[in-house]
């Protein structure tokens, strides 16, 4: 069982040590896709750094194709939902 928090806080927050496990052909790149929504809520700067300085490398993992893959199994990850819900009662407020 693959458990991205754990593989966040086992491997420090750094950027290298990310990077290592992104680049690692034996992850799975839905792992990785885990690895960075969890990085992005444990730990915003360690995700962003990431993000901002490897773009291209990082990008596959966190919008298409991944993202697709991840949409399909959606209700098995272990994913904490992320956004803002705004209702009618709310205009104005």
């Amino acid at each position: 069982f693959f458990s991205p928090k754990m593989a966040l806080a086992s491997q420090g927050v750094t950027v290298d040590r990310a990077l290592a496990f992104l680049r690692d052909p034996a992850t799975k790149d839905i792992h990785k896709y885990l690895y960075l929504r969890f990085a992005q809520q444990f730990s915003p700067k360690l995700f962003y750094d990431i993000l901002l300085c490897h773009v291209q490398e990082v990008l596959p993992y966190v919008y298409t194709p991944t993202v697709g893959e991840a949409c399909q199994y959606y209700c098995n990850l272990p994913i904490v939902p992320q956004g803002m819900r705004l209702t009618l009662q709310d205009k104005g407020q």
